[in-house]
């Protein structure tokens, strides 16, 4: 039904023919209603307008030392040591470690991000209609599939399904093409979000390796520490002997041999199988390296370090994972303690 001329509202609409149209609004207070909508939108949508900092938002904590302040959003920095930092050296650190600046397309590494694509399309189809399952040798002994724990592979799939083989010669066409044409994805435009000057900022933060950049034990503030004390502070905490004693050599070969020694006397009597032998070994373990993190709630002229040491990927860097899978069953249950500091 069509509106009459007049303006009024036809009979089927005021009889209730059309329940849905019976809520109709006039056009007029229609029109108002959207208009009013839109300002309000646009006057929302308005960017407030940016602070400048003032002389006061960096204090000074020690002769040479800067201690600066932040805006909203943006990560504390306490500068300690004795470098000064300029306005966009002080704007550039104040987005955080996390922060990752944009980079023009690098196709050594999209490469190596289509060929890990490929293997594991080739993985799919292999295995599609295959189920992993042990051996009869297996029955009672611990496998690694029994803690959802798996050795990262180098099996290269075969390329003899045609269909997928099809599917990746095309896909490496087209973006080969796209690589090669002058207006493919090698001059391709990106977002920078770093200016000039932060740029140029960035060039010098990096090749000054007299200060080193950490965050802090609490709170989340970004720390400048001069590269001297820092490395003092590490030696001292390793000269204290009640809690360090130096070594002759490196006992990462000793501690290798005992491991493989331990799982090979438990293989022999069955209860570890191959593929559990095979992950709890450490093929090329790496050295674990110790760093601290400046405590700046304890001192903040002289912080003291919190030792952390990180053994990822060390010889000891599987049973570690292997035994957190195995206590974890026993350790989540209703506890009637908690822990109230470290």
């Amino acid at each position: 039904m069509h509106a009459a001329r007049d303006g009024r509202r036809p009979d089927a609409v005021v009889q209730g023919r059309h329940p849905r149209n019976a809520h109709r609004i006039p056009p007029d207070l229609l029109l108002f209603r959207r208009r009013q909508r839109s300002l309000k939108q646009r006057g929302t949508r308005r960017r407030r307008p940016r602070t400048r900092r003032s002389s006061c938002d960096q204090t000074t904590t020690d002769e040479g030392h800067s201690q600066g302040g932040t805006q909203e959003g943006t990560s504390i920095v306490i500068n300690i040591s004795k470098k000064v930092l300029s306005q966009s050296e002080l704007n550039l650190l104040q987005k955080g470690l996390s922060f990752c600046p944009s980079s023009k397309l690098d196709t050594f590494s999209l490469d190596i991000d289509l060929q890990r694509f490929y293997r594991l399309l080739r993985l799919k189809v292999q295995f599609m209609d295959k189920e992993v399952r042990g051996t009869k040798a297996d029955i009672g002994a611990l496998t690694p599939q029994q803690f959802d724990l798996y050795k990262k592979s180098k099996y290269l799939p075969p390329t003899s399904f045609h269909p997928v083989e099809t599917v990746i010669s095309l896909m490496s066409r087209d973006i080969n093409q796209f690589i090669q044409d002058p207006k493919g994805l090698r001059n391709m435009r990106y977002n920078n979000n770093l200016t000039q000057i932060e740029r140029e900022s960035l060039k010098v933060l990096m090749g000054d390796k007299d200060v080193i950049y950490k965050p802090a034990d609490k709170g989340g503030a970004l720390v400048i520490l001069d590269r001297e004390y820092y490395i003092q502070e590490i030696l001292s905490q390793l000269s204290n002997r009640d809690t360090y004693i130096q070594l002759d050599k490196d006992p990462t070969d000793e501690i290798t041999g005992l491991i493989s020694e331990v799982l090979s006397r438990y293989h022999e009597q069955g209860v570890v199988t191959d593929s559990l032998k095979d992950y709890l070994t450490k093929e090329f373990p790496c050295i674990p390296v110790l760093y601290t993190l400046p405590k700046i709630h304890k001192n903040l002229q002289s912080p003291p370090g919190r030792p952390i040491v990180a053994g990822v990927n060390s010889v000891l860097s599987p049973l570690s994972i292997f035994l957190d899978k195995v206590l974890a069953p026993f350790v989540q249950c209703d506890l009637k303690c908690c822990v109230l500091s470290a």
